[in-house]
């Protein structure tokens, strides 16, 4: 079956390839097979299927984070901003422990493409809540909240926090 998908793919029929990997994997629960059938969608600038199969990745491997940075990933591409909360606030629940403040840290870069700055603002709030009091998280999560708040025109309530991250 991978044979057959990836001989469509190089006689140019990435949709088939696509549908032939996308079923390998399904079958094998294979990570590297999801992320081929992702890689095969997006060659082929199907933004959608790529979309669909890293939500069949998510569901059949639940725990893992690589198709969360895809579907992050894809969801910005396709301009789909209103979607992002999901995918990252799993994202941040299942970073390791010395992974979380860095992408925490990434967190204004990732919400700064919404149009709306207090909505990113809104949405950075929220998922960083769970994290804002813990100690390995709570200066990363200052720092970036401080970020979004800079960016909504709230520059006080931003230096607020940055002073309370400097003391941390």
């Amino acid at each position: 079956q991978l044979l057959i998908g990836e001989i469509e793919l190089r006689s140019g029929r990435a949709a088939n390839a696509y549908e032939v990997m996308l079923d390998a994997a399904r079958r094998q629960g294979d990570e590297a097979l999801y992320q081929r059938a992702v890689e095969i969608a997006l060659q082929a600038r199907a933004g959608e299927q790529a979309l669909s199969a890293v939500q069949a990745w998510r569901r059949a491997k639940p725990q893992s984070v690589a198709p969360l940075r895809y579907q992050t990933q894809i969801l910005i591409a396709l301009n789909r901003y209103q979607d992002l909360a999901d995918p990252i606030a799993a994202w941040l629940a299942l970073a390791e422990g010395s992974e979380r403040p860095g992408l925490i840290g990434s967190l204004p870069r990732l919400l700064q493409r919404l149009p709306d700055r207090a909505d990113a603002l809104a949405t950075g709030e929220r998922l960083l809540a769970p994290y804002r009091e813990q100690p390995a998280t709570r200066t990363a999560s200052r720092v970036a909240l401080g970020q979004l708040m800079q960016a909504a025109g709230r520059g006080a309530d931003a230096l607020a926090l940055a002073r309370q991250a400097a003391a941390d």
